[in-house]
């Protein structure tokens, strides 16, 4: 434990100086080490920095984030990341800067089932992508949004930002997303009682994970594909 507080400490300056500058390992592991050193409100700082979760987000590990998220229901945890991403917002960030931390600060809300206040950070990432008319940014957006409606068992919204998520991927010709899309839209209208449409929206997400050899958006489709025909007793 003893090492856990030296690294702590030193990863703690590090972050205080310029996290920009941390190194790799610091970047990664000093929640960890935080956590180990029983220093709270230093971990709930780092953890809920907006251009910290930005980076991790840039570098394909910000879920690494979740298991220190227990709090994320939380009230004041909530205002806490908000105060650090308008502090973002108001310091002059760029826009593409702003919607890459919205978009991760999103996705943690996401991962710990806090649906409402992932929507606020998705809505964000709406207008942000509006202003660099982005196609790809906005199907992003959209699908992360519908995701969450979807889990809220708001299917009728759900299905509405899915298929605008289906327009914009057409309209930047992501085949992967615009499979992924349509996989999520097949669930919806299965659990809006429109089964036949969903077996065709999941029979055309099939094949166009396959036609760009996404393995995990075909297995999707599968697995949905296997939900509806088992919900019609279609053994």
């Amino acid at each position: 434990e003893q090492g856990h507080r030296v690294l702590a400490e030193a990863g703690w300056r590090e972050f205080q100086v310029d996290f920009v500058s941390m190194s790799a390992y610091m970047s990664r592991w000093l929640p960890t080490h935080l956590a180990i050193a029983k220093r709270r409100d230093d971990l709930v700082t780092c953890i809920t920095d907006a251009p910290y979760i930005r980076r991790a987000f840039l570098e394909g590990r910000h879920f690494e984030l979740t298991p220190f998220w227990q709090d994320a229901a939380n009230h004041q945890f909530r205002e806490t990341c908000k105060y650090s991403y308008d502090k973002l917002a108001d310091s002059g960030g760029v826009t593409a800067d702003l919607y890459e931390a919205a978009r991760a600060i999103g996705g943690l809300f996401q991962a710990c089932g806090v649906y409402d206040e992932a929507i606020a950070y998705f809505e964000r990432c709406l207008e942000l992508a509006l202003q660099d008319s982005d196609p790809d940014k906005m199907g992003y957006a959209h699908l992360d949004i519908g995701w969450c409606a979807r889990h809220m068992e708001d299917f009728q919204r759900a299905l509405g930002h899915v298929e605008s998520a289906l327009e914009w991927f057409r309209a930047s010709g992501n085949r992967v997303a615009e499979g992924g899309a349509e996989s999520i839209r097949g669930i919806c209208l299965w659990h809006l009682q429109r089964d036949e449409d969903a077996l065709e929206a999941l029979t055309h997400a099939r094949d166009l994970s396959s036609s760009v050899k996404d393995k995990r958006g075909e297995a999707a489709a599968l697995n949905h594909m296997g939900l509806v025909r088992r919900g019609r007793g279609d053994y």
